[in-house]
């Protein structure tokens, strides 16, 4: 049996964490040496073998930001096909649990970003038109 072009395709999962609080979004800078150095995204990382989407995205926060999250619905997902690597991003609504902040401790740089932060910033392609959205929805607004 022939297998499709589809099937053939490596699928990487990564989960992000949509977190709103007082009309701002909390962004992540990646690293000068990965993928989009430099870029800003909403927080996350990749979903590991047997792991749920929601018990990835609590680990990927717990471990790079210190922080306890609550994760709830899907907001979006964006597949990308790059050199037969397929990469899907799904991006979580997020709440963060009382008393408890972010806290970088991998080096990486953090930004509480309102609407016009956001549109100063230079994001990752997934995360640029999910942002769109968020503003275009009114989920993020200017501050007076």
């Amino acid at each position: 049996m022939i297998k499709g072009r589809e099937e053939s395709l490596r699928t990487i999962k990564v989960v992000a964490a949509i977190v709103i609080q007082n009309d701002q979004v909390l962004l992540a800078r990646r690293p000068p040496e990965k993928h989009h150095g430099l870029l800003w995204e909403f927080p996350g990382g990749k979903v590991e073998a047997g792991e749920s989407p929601a018990a990835a995205l609590a680990r990927e926060l717990r471990e790079e930001l210190n922080w306890d999250v609550v994760v709830g619905p899907l907001f979006d997902s964006i597949a990308r096909n790059s050199d037969g690597v397929i990469t899907e991003v799904c991006f979580y609504l997020t709440n963060a649990c009382p008393d408890s902040t972010p806290q970088p401790l991998e080096g990486q740089e953090i930004v509480w970003a309102n609407s016009q932060i956001i549109s100063q910033l230079a994001l990752t392609p997934a995360d640029a038109i999910i942002a769109g959205r968020l503003l275009r929805d009114g989920q993020i607004r200017p501050i007076p």
